[in-house]
């Protein structure tokens, strides 16, 4: 019963956040929200070493019914905004080089619709992304993004990706935009 309630999530929220890694924090506000079928938050922020993401009005729908078939699906994700801060870190030891990835496995399918009203990359060089959506999709070992839409850079641009899960991770891509650029006379 408990966890049909709008109280529910925002509860489990408040309880993780004494159980992230060192370094990172979570706060929320808003929440009228369950873990049955997900609801409103009205203000969440994440802040990590490296980066600070706050999101406002995120709507969020779920079913926990498809966990059971170890599926999660989730839809709708939307927000009307995303802050994303990088952090500059201390500069890391020298490392071995990185190696590819031989696996990208989930331990679920996953179906999850999204729509971003308005995502800004906060850096020295900052970036602006308004009407983001789309849906991202992993199943049978495959990963498939497509993007019904992106508006950035003076340009509307459209796509979809996949990338098989294990090596050699084939990646198959398709984009096409519309770019609207001043010409001279």
């Amino acid at each position: 019963w408990w966890s049909g309630t709008s109280q529910s999530l925002g509860a489990v929220l408040s309880f993780a956040t004494r159980w992230l890694p060192e370094g990172q924090t979570l706060a929320t506000r808003d929440v009228h929200a369950s873990l049955r079928s997900g609801g409103q938050i009205g203000w969440l922020r994440w802040e990590s070493p490296t980066l600070v993401v706050e999101v406002q009005d995120l709507q969020i729908g779920w079913q926990l019914r498809p966990l059971l078939e170890r599926r999660r699906e989730i839809a709708p994700l939307q927000a009307t905004q995303v802050l994303l801060t990088p952090r500059t870190p201390e500069p890391p030891p020298p490392e071995e080089p990185l190696q590819p990835l031989e696996q990208l496995r989930l331990p679920l399918d996953i179906v999850l619709d999204f729509d971003l009203r308005h995502l800004r990359w906060a850096a020295q060089t900052p970036v602006d992304v308004r009407d983001l959506r789309g849906s991202y999709r992993y199943a049978d070992a495959q990963h498939a993004l497509t993007l019904a839409n992106v508006d950035v850079a003076d340009g509307r641009y459209q796509g979809r990706l996949q990338v098989q899960a294990d090596a050699p991770m084939a990646v198959e891509a398709q984009v096409s935009g519309r770019v609207q650029a001043p010409l001279p006379e």
